[in-house]
């Protein structure tokens, strides 16, 4: 929606975009204007972090910070690209919660938001939903907005209060998931989970372009431009010759069911 927003009002933005994990490539989870980075850039950049890096680590001192493992390292290159290509607006997605997470080192974001949760990486967030919203509403901040769909009574509570202790500009909005039909957004698969998703995403456009352009409005134009986005292994069909493929990825309780259900529609609806 950024992009399609830079080209219809023919603003001077640069986008960029740091994702995990990867499809394919390593390089698509950098994005400048919803490309990947190319070799180019990417070898640049790495090189030039990481020899940085190793200038100021020595591995027997123990007061000094160690080498970030292989998460950490990719986010903050990733971090690290979107500062040296002078980017207007950043969309930065948390590897693993948000509290302790190499992304959060943002002080003070646009906007926040956060998707549906579920019991996701318990052995470092901890075993249940109230301990995960916890962790995950670590990326609030001060002066800064947040918002979030709709959750379960117990997660919501503890948002709320995270929004409080980290003072957050105004209350917490929960994004309704019909906010895509206010703009006619076809979504595929129409299932609760994208529907809210993409309403989140509506909302987070919305208020980033706000603070940058006060007269700003959404339109269903613009929002619908939602529709074009493809995630790769995410609900998809590859039709070969002699094979359809179904292809989708879950890693949790929530995501697993999600993918099933997708699944056997799918499936019932090619017949």
């Amino acid at each position: 929606m950024l992009t399609a927003y830079k080209q219809k009002a023919s603003k001077p933005l640069k986008v960029g975009c740091l994702t995990s994990p990867h499809v394919t490539n390593v390089r698509e989870r950098i994005r400048l204007d919803a490309n990947p980075i190319s070799e180019q850039i990417f070898a640049f950049y790495f090189f030039k972090m990481w020899e940085k890096m190793k200038n100021h680590h020595t591995s027997d001192c123990k007061s000094g910070p160690s080498l970030p493992g292989y998460p950490g390292f990719l986010a903050l290159l990733g971090i690290y690209v979107l500062v040296k290509e002078k980017v207007d607006i950043s969309i930065v997605e948390t590897g693993v919660g948000g509290e302790n997470d190499s992304t959060n080192v943002i002080p003070n974001p646009t906007v926040t938001g956060i998707t549906t949760i579920g019991l996701d990486h318990v052995n470092v967030l901890g075993n249940s939903l109230s301990s995960i919203a916890w962790h995950k509403a670590g990326i609030f901040k001060q002066g800064s907005p947040a918002y979030t769909t709709m959750q379960e009574d117990s997660v919501l509570t503890v948002l709320q209060d995270r929004a409080r202790e980290k003072r957050i500009s105004g209350n917490l909005s929960i994004v309704p998931e019909n906010l895509v039909d206010c703009y006619a957004v076809t979504v595929e698969p129409n299932m609760a989970f994208q529907r809210r998703n993409a309403s989140l995403a509506i909302a987070l456009v919305d208020s980033c372009l706000k603070a940058l352009y006060p007269h700003f409005m959404m339109t269903p134009e613009l929002a619908r431009s939602i529709e074009r986005t493809e995630l790769p292994g995410r609900s998809q069909i590859v039709k070969t010759a002699k094979l359809v493929w179904y292809i989708s990825c879950a890693h949790n309780e929530i995501s697993i069911e999600v993918a099933s259900k997708w699944y056997a529609e799918a499936v019932k609806h090619s017949k």
